[in-house]
């Protein structure tokens, strides 16, 4: 692990002098106004590392239906020279090496970025001048300070997506808003899922005024709001008839832990049926082949797949790490959720189970001993359970629209 950390921290210096290639300053350019009516035009800034995001921005795309939305991944094609910081996140996770990511993310990850802003500020300037956009949004953290300089200096309104419970890396460097005339002009603004106390404190420490954050509920795609037909899906699934189902996921990128999960669950006594998702990590699947089932419990393997919220709708417990966006899509499915705690968790994504708290709809798990007892416990509830937030995308939808509407309009009077 040590040899680990010294060959990250090596890595970190060589971007320093690999990554800093010095671009023309360019000036602001005045936005060029028609008195014809044109669509709104909105550049979204994400990121390929993880499912969320781009998520989130196939939800805008159905939230916004009449603007032009151009995707652009600042992370990826600021550092794709010397490696691709996205894949390796997904490794990462993939191999269960959650304190190395958190580091990486903590220290190396956050004083590169802050070390690149002056370039990222540029970079996102001449993307804006070529582009000629209405409006600026992000869905990644990291790079969010160069991202609202960017857009005060082409002058045009900037909105941070937020999609975790905790803000530290979306803040990142954030401090240095204070200084500039956006915070009182209303071209910028946050979402949140939810102002918990953990983000008010955090957005305070910041000196970002709660005026600008506004509460959207969740980003959830369409696809969770059609009817299911559970019976059929059931069969499409091969889901044996008289067994409950539980679904075992942690995230797009997959997990070893699956094998653990698998090996823990077969040894229950209730009739149970196991979705093992394992996401893009198709190496595990050899070894659950050779995991041995019984009459009570058997298990299907599926790859990664647009249809989970098929999945979810006949499902009966979720077990998860506390990832926001899989947490968000079960909470609106009212599956219960048993949240795995038994290692180190990534830190943006552990407020999570604070969402999960506030609806009374799961519980964590700090051991594997405890999981077959939870699972009796919690495999019977999805019945009964109900949710404090019963349409998160709806709302999501209609604040989102009004907010970006509303910004826009007043840019452009």
């Amino acid at each position: 692990m040590k040899k680990f950390l010294l060959t990250t921290l090596c890595i970190s210096s060589m971007f320093y002098y690999l990554n800093t290639q010095a671009q023309p300053t360019q000036e602001k350019l005045p936005k060029e106004k028609s008195t014809q009516t044109k669509p709104t035009k909105i550049i979204v800034l994400t990121s390929k590392g993880g499912n969320g995001h781009m998520a989130a921005c196939s939800v805008l795309k159905d939230a916004l239906p009449d603007c032009e939305i151009k995707l652009v991944y600042p992370i990826h094609d600021t550092f794709i020279r010397v490696l691709d910081g996205e894949e390796w996140y997904g490794t990462l996770l993939q191999h269960g090496w959650i304190r190395t990511t958190n580091f990486i993310a903590r220290y190396p990850g956050e004083m590169i970025m802050r070390y690149k802003s002056s370039s990222l500020k540029k970079q996102l300037t001449n993307i804006l001048e070529q582009e000629k956009p209405d409006l600026l949004i992000s869905v990644i953290p990291l790079i969010n300070y160069p991202a609202a300089c960017a857009a005060e200096r082409y002058g045009i309104p900037f909105i941070l997506i937020t999609l975790d419970a905790d803000l530290e890396l979306w803040l990142s460097n954030m401090k240095k808003c204070r200084k500039h005339g956006f915070l009182k002009n209303n071209n910028f603004a946050i979402t949140v899922q939810k102002k918990t106390p953990h983000i008010k404190h955090q957005l305070n420490r910041k000196c970002i005024p709660l005026s600008c954050v506004h509460e959207v509920g969740a980003p959830l795609r369409k696809d969770f709001y059609t009817p299911k037909d559970t019976n059929a899906i059931r069969k499409e699934w091969n889901i044996p008839e008289g067994k409950k189902v539980v679904m075992l996921m942690r995230g797009s990128t997959g997990s070893d832990k699956m094998i653990e999960y698998v090996k823990t669950l077969i040894k229950n006594d209730n009739l149970l049926h196991l979705l093992v998702c394992v996401g893009r990590n198709t190496k595990i699947i050899p070894k659950l082949n050779r995991i041995k089932t019984n009459a009570r419990v058997s298990f299907s393997i599926v790859p990664f797949t647009p249809k989970i919220p098929d999945l979810m709708a006949i499902s009966d417990l979720l077990i998860t790490q506390p990832t926001p966006n899989v947490c968000n899509e079960a909470i609106h499915m009212k599956l219960p959720i048993l949240i795995d705690m038994t290692s180190t968790c990534l830190f943006w994504e552990t407020p999570t189970i604070d969402w999960i708290k506030l609806r009374g709809c799961g519980k964590e798990f700090d051991s594997m001993s405890k999981l077959n007892n939870l699972v009796g416990e919690y495999i019977n509830k999805k019945k009964t359970y109900e949710t404090k937030t019963t349409a998160s995308s709806p709302y999501f939808n209609t604040e989102i629209h009004n907010l970006v509407m509303g910004m826009v309009k007043k840019i452009r009077q």
